[in-house]
């Protein structure tokens, strides 16, 4: 189960876990938010679900009977989350920013005068 973990989420952001040497097979899965609001907790909380199924999928199964096997599907799935997190605050952070714009842009004007 040697693997390079790769997340393209949907914006374009990039999270990578590796757990292999360098010529081990890269699994990459697309995870989208396009359809999620990311202001609100049940959006960031939907995403968070996405990236566990995601995850999942990329780093395998393994019967605990093989402990070896276990253990780097377990260590593939930790790392992964672990920067998956770090994409899915970054996101959570733009769509806050951008809902912050629109709501000061769209019913506001700024004015400056020397």
């Amino acid at each position: 189960m040697n693997r390079t973990i790769a997340y393209a989420l949907a914006s374009g952001l990039l999270a990578t876990a590796s757990i292999a040497p360098a010529n081990a097979q890269e699994m990459t899965r697309v995870v989208s938010y396009a359809d999620l609001d990311l202001t609100q907790a049940a959006g960031v909380h939907a995403l968070e679900n996405r990236v566990r199924d995601a995850v999942s999928q990329v780093c395998g199964d393994a019967n605990i009977r093989d402990l070896p096997a276990y253990n780097e599907m377990k260590a593939c799935r930790a790392s992964a989350m672990d920067r998956a997190r770090s994409q899915i605050s970054l996101a959570t952070s733009h769509a806050q920013q951008r809902s912050a714009a629109r709501s000061v842009g769209s019913d506001s004007a700024q004015i400056s005068a020397r």
